[in-house]
């Protein structure tokens, strides 16, 4: 499958630690989807994203997300 790939701006908490991300963000049956992980030209681990608190696109063609996100990947 081939995906329209944007960047998004978003806040982002992994095991306590807080931090501001840039990440690829695509849209998977119109609901829009941060990548935490690509595998090849696939994406491995993804957090849906609420709709209605994505902003954007504004001119630089990127995407802001207000609520921070979890990261869902395991601790190693």
């Amino acid at each position: 499958m081939s995906y329209q790939v944007s960047k998004v701006y978003h806040f982002m908490n992994r095991s306590g630690q807080h931090g501001y991300h840039e990440s690829d963000l695509i849209f998977i049956d119109g609901v829009p989807h941060v990548v935490i992980e690509w595998n090849g030209k696939e994406p491995e681990t993804t957090v849906a994203l609420d709709p209605a608190e994505l902003a954007g696109p504004d001119g630089a063609e990127s995407y802001f997300y207000g609520p921070a996100i979890e990261d869902p990947r395991p601790l190693s």
